[in-house]
């Protein structure tokens, strides 16, 4: 009886279906897989799906549906100037060099993570990754 009080309160909050989460990159899996645990042991009703994400077709994912939550890595690196902020302003950006993505990025997630401009127009600086050095 308690566990159907439960599943009725739980249904009543919306806690049903099926959770799609997914990651970008092996280094991120860490945390999506400590909170899927988490919901699973609070609702084991719920069935829950965790994958590795592609960078090509992430925004893609969550756009269509296919994918309800994306975690990845942080923007900026720890010792940026700007690493400390809790949010960063497209203007601030304007004065520092962003990293492009590689060339299988979409058009459209590289406009939504990286744009050419400012809202008052200021040209962002671009600037691209140093080629990694070949693994022996």
């Amino acid at each position: 009886m308690a566990d159907a009080l439960r599943r009725a309160a739980d249904a009543s909050r919306g806690i049903t279906g099926e959770p799609h989460v997914a990651f970008l990159g092996e280094w991120t899996a860490l945390a999506p897989l400590k909170a899927v645990g988490l919901f699973r042991g609070r609702h084991p009703e719920c069935r829950s799906v965790v994958r590795e994400a592609r960078l090509s077709d992430s925004r893609a994912s969550l756009l269509d549906g296919s994918v309800d939550v994306l975690t990845g890595e942080g923007r900026v690196p720890a010792r940026h100037p700007l690493a400390g902020e809790e949010s960063v302003s497209l203007k601030a950006l304007a004065d520092h060099p962003v990293v492009q993505y590689p060339a299988v990025t979409s058009a459209a997630f590289e406009r939504d993570r990286t744009p050419d401009r400012t809202p008052r127009a200021a040209r962002c600086r671009r600037a691209r990754p140093e080629p990694r050095s070949p693994r022996c």
